[in-house]
């Protein structure tokens, strides 16, 4: 299985250690019933998120520390086994090559800017659900995705029931 998703502006400001642990607890999070009660070997190229996730922390970085613990607490909760391997970086082709693409803004990522958002919430709102955003454009705390997400409150706002206040429509 491969994950690919966009990060969100704060988290391209982050360390890549800090974005290599998030794609395993994104990956892990996103993923938990099929591999409730399973186990699971999770491989990276990276081996400070190796190190931190497999001995459940360490001592250097509070926010890798914090990571690593929600890991853990993932992997009790869906009672997973997980293994982690080293992957070197030169045999990690396909996974570097999903890095690496760049999205051009496609039609269901459009966001309108930050002020213009707050105008419509301080006219409409209080806005609560983010009907059709991803977890890198939502303008809510809660979301709808229009794909799986583990940070999103469901997906598909189509298949779900609209609440008659609160929704956020901003659709592609």
């Amino acid at each position: 299985m491969e994950i690919s998703e966009q990060w969100t502006n704060e988290e391209k400001n982050t360390s890549i250690n800090v974005r290599e642990l998030k794609t395993i607890l994104f990956a892990l999070k996103l993923h938990t019933e099929k591999f409730r009660e399973k186990n699971t070997q999770v491989f990276t190229d990276n081996i400070t998120a190796l190190k931190y996730s497999a001995k459940a922390g360490g001592t250097a970085s509070p926010l890798l520390q914090e990571l690593a613990i929600e890991i853990q607490e993932v992997i009790k909760t869906y009672n997973l086994t997980v293994t982690y391997s080293h992957v070197p970086g030169i045999l990690n082709i396909k996974a570097d090559a999903l890095s690496r693409i760049k999205v051009t803004n496609p039609l269901y990522e459009a966001a309108i800017p930050k002020k213009w958002f707050q105008v419509i919430n301080q006219k409409m709102g209080p806005l609560k659900i983010d009907s059709f955003a991803a977890r890198h454009n939502t303008k809510l705390k809660t979301f709808w995705s229009y794909q799986a997400d583990p940070d999103a409150r469901a997906v598909d706002a189509f298949r779900q029931v609209w609440p008659k206040k609160g929704l956020y429509l901003f659709p592609p």
